[in-house]
């Protein structure tokens, strides 16, 4: 069926969950796969351990294989661990993960990125990749450190564009990062909303009281950096090769700073800041 493909701990986490109003530069779609038509098997075979293995279009949201050339599905594979779990730490939560997905593609443009405020569109490329077809591979990387009311989060991945036919020859990269550390200024923890290496709902200690004699809810706050880089991506390249469109950069900073209010498990307000640094065109 149609699912959200094993990649990215921010990907993999609910709307409804993440930390800020819209996630960050790694959640392109070039660099992060989404939702996809495929097939799945995953599971939980130790404590703290979680596994998943994917065969998917390659092809994006509502979208059917369209390369009758050759199978060209993409191979994706998860794994992540919770060390706190293993260890047995409490109210605590040390998760490392990676993921790789592999897939030869028909020829067609990379995904171009906007503000993390889902704003101006800064990156795209100019047209389809050259060639028969091409190879993208993707990689990724993941932590969460969490103790108590404190969690710093941060995620790297990479994609490479590569050609496998024809005379056109190109090899180029695109990679992104972000990192992030958030308070619960009321003191719930982050270890009780961590489930299966992901992070769900958090629940006040006390819900709010709208006669205020009772709790305030949870508040939290946090900030985030996030920077992405297509420097391979230029003007000058060749066509087909990732020639940068005109009027556009290939690369960006951004920081966000966030307010949270959730007066209760199943609401929450959310105040953010986003300012975005552009890299000069190349």
């Amino acid at each position: 069926g149609q699912f959200k493909m094993p990649f990215s701990l921010e990907e993999r986490t609910s709307s409804r969950f993440i930390d800020f109003q819209e996630r960050s530069f790694v959640n392109n779609s070039s660099l992060t796969p989404g939702k996809e038509r495929g097939f799945m098997i995953h599971g939980t075979p130790f404590k703290g351990i979680n596994y998943a293995v994917a065969f998917s279009t390659g092809q994006g949201k509502n979208t059917n294989e369209t390369d009758q050339r050759e199978d060209s599905n993409d191979t994706i594979l998860h794994a992540d661990v919770n060390l706190a779990e293993i260890a047995d730490i409490k109210d605590s939560v040390i998760h490392i993960g990676a993921s790789y997905a592999n897939g030869d593609l028909p020829t067609n443009k990379p995904g171009a990125q906007r503000t993390e405020a889902r704003g101006v569109e800064f990156f795209a490329a100019n047209e389809n990749f050259a060639g028969t077809e091409m190879e993208r591979t993707r990689e990724g990387f993941e932590t969460a450190l969490a103790y108590g009311p404190v969690k710093f989060q941060g995620e790297y991945s990479k994609a490479n564009f590569e050609n496998k036919g024809g005379t056109t020859k190109y090899d180029v990269d695109m990679d992104a990062y972000y990192a992030e550390v958030l308070w619960l200024v009321t003191g719930e923890s982050y270890a009780d909303s961590y489930k299966k290496g992901k992070f769900d709902r958090i629940k006040p200690k006390n819900d709010f009281d709208p006669e205020f004699k009772g709790g305030l809810g949870a508040i939290e706050i946090g900030a985030r950096f996030s920077n992405f880089d297509a420097s391979d991506f230029k003007l000058t390249n060749a066509a087909g090769t990732g020639k940068l469109k005109s009027g556009t950069t290939n690369g960006a900073d951004s920081w966000t700073v966030g307010l949270k209010w959730m007066p209760t498990a199943n609401s929450r307000f959310l105040l953010n800041y986003v300012k975005t640094d552009f890299d000069q065109e190349v």
